[in-house]
């Protein structure tokens, strides 16, 4: 055991490794070593690992020695390997261990961390969980023992040679540990146990501090994102929920998502900074939204939220099946629940009719709700019925990091106008149809790059077919996130043709990249940028095409640099977590109300519907009773809390 410390201690690696093994519970033991984001392809094999042997003779010193070798150089291999995004495969790994780089559409915004995997064959002597420390990069952390009878004899009194072996990342003693599951259940990646618990008992010193971010922060919150809306799936709800659960992880919380599996992506997943997603095995049934069940959700929900100890519920989007039924089944848990309403609906028309008497039973028994503008504020109180002192306005930002503006400023010898929106009626897909000739028509020197796909985007072509504009309307289909920028900084002027808006964030991510704007005055669309970076038009063709031809003559005064530092000093994710960190801090505050309490805020809901909504709470009382019955709290494992990286980063 001292020599595989020591073999460690020797590698001076530049980030913390941490292992763990499974006893005989398993058929097939593992050791598992998790990695933060940033190490590459690692072709070695670890079944050269085990000879067979027993735990004790020469076998076993001979064992002893070539794990030894094997970790030292797989240690080795880690120092050198370049920084970059990296996941594995856990279904292949068949007694090797490697990872491959995880390209996807969000590139190194969405770089996806997961755990290197060792399998040892079953004659391999199991021993007790060890964490690794180094020292460099992410400070110093300890080297925690191995069993429990060389925790003891380091406690009893370790000679001088093993203090001095090991100056930079000194051992204490800690309890052995039972059978940890590794990978082989949804919480595969959190199985490093907590210490916090066994630390209250050591004496303090600034050496052996363990990361756990959650440790003696009380006033930190646990947060369940849930919405239908994620990674991969594109659109500024997956854009908002993973800037602000990224800004709420550095400012100490813990996040949790949970959403539906997206294909094969199902179970869980861990992406920057271990934020922590879990992709339940629903399918998408209509528009992204899961089947609406009502019932069949709350075992999972009820699991995820206990296993994660969750004290925050925030739900996302009005038209998000899993959003409601997982706000009702927490509100019936006794949790405390927040709403982001981020879309706007009219009162006239069905399915508005329909989705805003959905909202009603949702939010007649929400602790706070979150409105993106003030006209989405106003419109969620009037079709809900919420109190208004219940509903904070908090903005959506951009990420002013990713979108720049060129180092180059463009020629203004040929007008480039940018579109990029999902080509749908909503959108306005329909208006471009109608505008683009026109403006084609009367500034000669004007080109379109129109960015986006949908079920409009036939619309499109024929009129580029029809007034004979290949030359003039680029087509580019769907546009990756990684490649917006790069779109974006080849115009001058983006068109946004959208005919509800509740913020829209296309708009600030134009902006940033220091293009004028031209929008159609709906929604919260007028909130969002000062009036002399946009210019605003009414949903008509004639309009439309005055407002463009005002931001042509407006160009020249322009300086892309200029807008790109005001949106930066205007808009912040971190600004927007720290709201809604004290919407959380509201929510906390609300008082608990029993079942009797709540029921009578459902029969507001309407003469029919409010009897039908107090039924669903009852009957759903009743499936939580049951549950409780069929498997109580205390036998559901709870996750410990390891912590994001940045408590590493920030420590260094």
């Amino acid at each position: 055991e001292d020599d595989i410390v020591a073999s460690l201690e020797r590698t001076q690696l530049s980030a913390p490794i941490q292992f763990a093994d499974v006893e005989s519970r398993s058929s097939e033991p593992r050791l598992q070593c998790r990695l933060p984001v940033g190490f590459s392809r690692l072709p070695t094999t670890a079944s050269s690992v085990t000879d067979g042997s027993s735990s004790s003779g020469p076998g076993g010193a001979r064992r002893w020695s070539r794990l030894t070798e094997e970790i030292g150089r797989l240690a080795e291999l880690l120092r050198r390997l370049p920084v970059e995004a990296d996941r594995f495969d856990a279904e292949r790994a068949g007694g090797r261990a490697w990872v491959q780089g995880s390209l996807h559409k969000f590139e190194d915004t969405w770089q996806e961390q997961h755990p290197i995997e060792l399998r040892l064959n079953r004659n391999f002597f199991p021993f007790a969980l060890f964490t690794g420390g180094i020292s460099n990069n992410y400070g110093q952390l300890p080297l925690i023992g191995p069993s429990a009878h060389s925790s003891a004899a380091n406690a009893d009194g370790a000679d001088a040679g093993d203090s001095a072996s090991s100056p930079v990342c000194p051992r204490f003693p800690f309890p052995p540990l039972s059978s940890t599951r590794l990978l082989a259940s949804p919480s595969a990646a959190d199985s490093i146990p907590d210490h916090s618990r066994t630390r209250e008992s050591q004496p303090s010193s600034p050496d052996l501090e363990v990361s756990n971010t959650m440790v003696g922060q009380q006033k930190k919150h646990r947060i369940l994102m849930v919405s239908d809306f994620f990674f991969p799936n594109f659109g500024g709800i997956e854009s908002h929920i993973y800037y602000l659960s990224q800004c709420l992880l550095k400012l100490g919380h813990k996040v949790v998502v949970m959403t539906h599996a997206y294909g094969k992506r199902s179970g869980v997943r861990y992406v920057t900074n271990g934020l922590k997603v879990y992709y339940v095995p629903w399918r998408p049934f209509l528009m992204q939204n899961t089947l609406p069940t009502l019932l069949l959700t709350f075992p999972i929900v009820r699991t995820i939220i206990i296993r994660e100890k969750i004290s925050v519920v925030h739900g996302h989007q009005a038209f998000s099946t899993l959003c409601h039924e997982a706000l009702m089944h927490a509100r019936t848990m006794g949790y405390k629940v927040v709403f982001t309403d981020h879309s706007l609906y009219g009162f006239a028309d069905a399915g508005s009719i329909h989705m805003n008497k959905v909202l009603q039973f949702t939010l007649a028994d929400i602790d706070q709700a979150i409105c993106v503008s003030h006209t989405s504020k106003e419109n969620t109180v009037l079709k809900s019925g919420i109190p208004p002192e219940k509903v904070f306005m908090v903005p959506n930002a951009v990420d002013t990091a990713m979108f720049t503006p060129s180092p180059k400023r463009l020629s203004c010898d040929e007008i480039v106008i940018v579109v990029i929106s999902r080509l749908v009626y909503r959108k306005g897909a329909d208006l471009l149809v109608e505008v683009i000739p026109e403006v084609c028509r009367l500034f000669p020197k004007v080109r379109f790059i129109v960015g986006g796909d949908g079920p409009k985007r036939v619309r499109l072509e024929e009129m580029r077919e029809k007034f004979s504009l290949q030359d003039r309307v680029e087509m580019l289909g769907a546009v990756p996130h990684d490649q917006v920028r790069s779109v974006l900084i080849s115009g001058h002027i983006f068109l946004n043709s959208s005919l509800t808006e509740a913020f829209c964030i296309a708009i600030l991510e134009a902006a940033s990249c220091g293009l004028l704007t031209v929008s159609t005055r709906v929604g919260g669309v007028p909130e969002v940028l000062p009036d002399d970076m946009i210019v605003l038009a009414e949903p008509a063709p004639e309009d439309m095409v005055g407002a463009v031809k005002k931001a042509i003559d407006m160009l020249p005064e322009i300086d892309p640099q200029v807008m790109h530092l005001r949106i930066k000093q205007l808009y912040s994710w971190d600004d927007v977590a720290k709201r809604t960190e004290i919407v959380y801090d509201r929510a906390m505050q609300s008082p608990t109300i029993n079942l009797l309490d709540r029921l009578p805020r459902y029969l507001t809901c309407g003469a029919w519907a409010g009897k039908l909504f107090c039924l669903i709470m009852i009957i759903n009382y009743l499936l939580w009773c049951l549950l409780e019955f069929l498997q109580p709290s205390k036998d559901i494992e709870e996750v410990p809390d390891t912590g994001p990286l940045h408590d590493h980063l920030d420590s260094s």
